[in-house]
């Protein structure tokens, strides 16, 4: 049987996937309507912040709301 902490690790690569795998999707939304940003409500998990500025987006956080800029 899976440990509790083999779960707990799963849990977080799965979350962090289905985070980027959704921003993706607001990302391609975002570039249909013809703009040059995309806004998330909520906390971005720090590896996707990288992930995303690593390949050349801008990152700004504001008031519980994360704007990302390409």
């Amino acid at each position: 049987m899976i440990s509790a902490k083999q779960a707990r690790e799963k849990t977080d690569i799965k979350r962090v996937a289905n985070f980027k795998s959704e921003l993706e999707k607001l990302i391609k939304h975002s570039i249909d309507k013809g703009r040059d940003e995309a806004r998330i409500s909520g906390t971005v998990p720090d590896e996707i912040i990288e992930e995303l500025k690593e390949n050349g987006y801008i990152v700004e956080e504001q008031n519980g709301l994360t704007k990302i800029r390409w």
